[in-house]
């Protein structure tokens, strides 16, 4: 998902760990790694999210270098971000 507008707040076991705005994603942890979504996210305010199918996703960040490199370093970030947690 990527946010269009608005904010939601990223909870992983009950507790808030980010604010996602305009231009923030989220999902692409579960997507690259095929696993259940790490954490949830729920809307602080009124807002609206672009969704991108999961073959769409992959496609995008195989062909298009910066993109995918952009993705999958915040998604290890976050993944270590958790387990530091």
């Amino acid at each position: 998902f990527l946010v269009y507008e608005g904010e939601f707040d990223v909870r992983q076991r009950g507790a808030s760990r980010a604010t996602l705005r305009p231009g923030d994603f989220c999902g692409e942890i579960s997507l690259l790694r095929n696993t259940p979504a790490t954490a949830d996210v729920v809307a602080k305010q009124a807002g609206r999210c672009l969704k991108l199918a999961k073959d769409s996703f992959l496609r995008l960040v195989s062909q298009d270098f910066l993109t995918g490199l952009v993705i999958e370093t915040t998604a290890e970030t976050r993944v270590g971000e958790r387990h530091a947690a």
